[in-house]
C-alpha cells in the first residue's frame, strides 16, 4: 500500500550561497508576481531608474525585505548590479516560480482524465 507523502510546494531558489523557498499556491505572491508583470508591460513610458526600481522591488516582495541586497552582494560582491545584472536577478526569480507553479498546477489536472 502506498504511503500518503505531502507534496512540495516551494520553488527553491538559488542565488549563489543564498537559498530561498517561495510557496507556489501562496495567492499574495503570486498576485504580486502577476501585477509586477503587468508594470512590466508598462515599462517603455518609464526611465531605466524607475524600471531597476521596480524589478528591486519585486525581489524583495517575493522573497522578503532586504533580499535583493543580500542578493546583489553575494551576486555582485563590492560590486554594483548593473540594470543588466537587476533584471536577470528578478527575471530568474519569476521564471522559475512561474515554471514551478505551472508544473504544480498540470499535476492536479490529470486527476480524473486517466
Amino acid at each position: 500500500m502506498a504511503k500518503f507523502k505531502r507534496r512540495d510546494r516551494n520553488v527553491k531558489l538559488e542565488y549563489g550561497k543564498l537559498v530561498y523557498n517561495v510557496d507556489v499556491t501562496d495567492e499574495d505572491m503570486i498576485d504580486k508576481v502577476t501585477k509586477f508583470g503587468e508594470r512590466a508591460q508598462k515599462a517603455a513610458d518609464k526611465t531605466d531608474e524607475e524600471v531597476i526600481k521596480d524589478l528591486k522591488d519585486i525581489v524583495d516582495a517575493v522573497l522578503g525585505d532586504g533580499a535583493y541586497d543580500a542578493i546583489e552582494k553575494e551576486i555582485c560582491g563590492d560590486a554594483k548590479a548593473t540594470g543588466w545584472d537587476t533584471l536577470d536577478i528578478a527575471n530568474y526569480m519569476v521564471e522559475e516560480i512561474l515554471s514551478f507553479r505551472n508544473k504544480f498546477v498540470e499535476g492536479y489536472g490529470k486527476i480524473g482524465n486517466k
